[in-house]
């Protein structure tokens, strides 16, 4: 009921609006001979709506124009996300392409001071499986790579070449138990074989009990065995105690190359 009262006033006024308007329209039209009591009186009592109308207009104006104007920020600030994403993509290349170019210089200089006959490879997969510790790279028998090749990284000695096949071929790293190499303390100059434990350290094995081991000591290839040569970097020891039996002293040594995140490496296709 209230809104059908409601609703006759809104149309009621709208009538008195539109007839007003067009009384004045009259009078004006028949406004030579002066205003006269009746155009004053109309004129005075529409004054205060069409007051009321103007700034309901420009009210309406002024939203409408806010509405333009957020519809005009959203549609920019939607371009700006799209190019914000952009720059993002762009900004992840350019960060791995540095990432690749340092690690490229790296094993740069390794290749200045290494035979001619190393190639690089690229890290092309993992071993699933826990108990074995093995790369897979991207050359193979028809870049005349074989059985027991060494592999290295800018850091240091990364394994040997266990199997291959054309176009690719399996590495076994220096931390898989089934790798060792016979190894030097670089600053007492004491030997000791080298195994592998776990997927991040090694165990150096028969260290002399009068050795003067320390952490932080650096592990090296010895040269002797046949496979690896002398000076070859291994890693670092991070804990010594005596073995089991005490005839000799133990060191655990964590390997200078970052194995679980090489991307590159080289291999010596030539021995």
């Amino acid at each position: 009921m209230k809104r059908r009262i409601a609703k006759r006033k809104t149309v009621l006024l709208v009538v008195a609006i539109v007839v007003s308007s067009l009384t004045v329209m009259s009078l004006d039209v028949q406004g030579a001979k002066g205003t006269t009591w009746v155009e004053s009186v109309v004129v005075s009592a529409l004054a205060p709506i069409q007051k009321a109308a103007t700034r309901t207009a420009r009210s309406l104006e002024g939203i409408w124009s806010s509405y333009i104007d957020l519809v005009g920020v959203r549609a920019e600030s939607e371009t700006l996300r799209r190019e914000l994403r952009t720059l993002q993509v762009e900004n992840n290349r350019l960060i791995e392409q540095n990432l690749k170019l340092h690690r490229l210089q790296k094993l740069l200089a390794v290749k200045r001071e290494a035979p001619a006959s190393m190639m690089m490879a690229n890290v092309v997969g993992l071993d699933p499986t826990t108990w074995s510790n093995v790369l897979l790279v991207d050359r193979g028998s028809d870049d005349k790579v074989s059985k027991e090749m060494i592999v290295v990284s800018g850091d240091g000695l990364v394994g040997r070449v266990i199997r291959t096949s054309p176009r690719a071929s399996k590495v076994l790293l220096l931390t898989d138990v089934r790798h060792a190499v016979d190894a030097l303390i670089q600053r007492t100059r004491d030997r000791g074989v080298v195994v592998g434990m776990n997927r991040s350290s090694c165990l150096m094995k028969y260290i002399p009990l009068e050795a003067k081991v320390e952490v932080g000591d650096r592990v090296i290839s010895s040269g002797l065995g046949g496979l690896y040569p002398k000076g070859l970097i291994i890693g670092t020891i991070t804990r010594v105690a005596k073995s089991s039996g005490g005839l000799h002293q133990e060191a655990i040594v964590r390997p200078s190359t970052d194995l679980e995140r090489i991307e590159e490496v080289f291999i010596n296709a030539k021995r």
